[in-house]
């Protein structure tokens, strides 16, 4: 049994779905599921996530603007996995947050998820939003929906380059706090 305590009481039951799938997955064996999204930014997620990052290379994460399906009323996602015992090729391995925003064929977005993308990548256009991570970088983040849904500001801060479209050009801003002077700092005077 593959830590099916360590999830919290109010853990989704897909949560243990995964666990329970990788007892029976073979070295190298993939995994993915289409769950709510829910545990992308709730406390319960991030066992999930720790658990993810412990047994698997996570090859991709891909979430939905419009619901998936018609009948459901709560937003998807996607993640495959590729179990790993090795934590070394587990760290270097390079995840894909992937966001569909229109429409797009399943060729399409499996085209995307199989490609060999960098680390710290930002494409972005009308149909999609890709962000890619080493993976080693996840692991002191709880909250992925952030790769979902922060501005292309936060990343940029954050030291992702851009590459629009195309994604044949690039570009990094640099932010900083502007240095305090002591009369701003001490408030106006009196």
């Amino acid at each position: 049994m593959l830590m099916r305590d360590t999830f919290q009481k109010r853990s989704d039951i897909y949560s243990y779905f995964v666990t329970h799938a990788t007892e029976f997955l073979a070295d190298g064996g993939k995994l993915s599921y289409i769950t709510s999204d829910r545990w992308l930014d709730t406390n319960y997620g991030a066992d999930l996530q720790q658990f993810m990052l412990e047994q698997y290379c996570i090859d991709a994460v891909i979430r939905f603007d419009r619901q998936a399906f018609d009948d459901a009323l709560v937003g998807s996602t996607i993640f495959v996995l590729t179990k790993e015992p090795n934590s070394e090729l587990r760290d270097e391995n390079v995840t894909k947050f992937l966001r569909v925003r229109r429409g797009m064929d399943v060729e399409e977005i499996a085209g995307l998820v199989e490609e060999e993308w960098d680390a710290n990548q930002l494409v972005k256009n009308e149909q999609y939003r890709l962000v890619t991570q080493p993976q080693h970088a996840l692991k002191n983040q709880d909250k992925w929906n952030r790769y979902f849904i922060a501005p292309t500001l936060y990343l940029n801060w954050k030291r992702l380059p851009i590459q629009p479209d195309s994604g044949k050009s690039q570009t990094s801003v640099t932010v900083s706090k502007a240095v305090l002077t002591s009369s701003l700092s001490a408030g106006p005077k009196r």
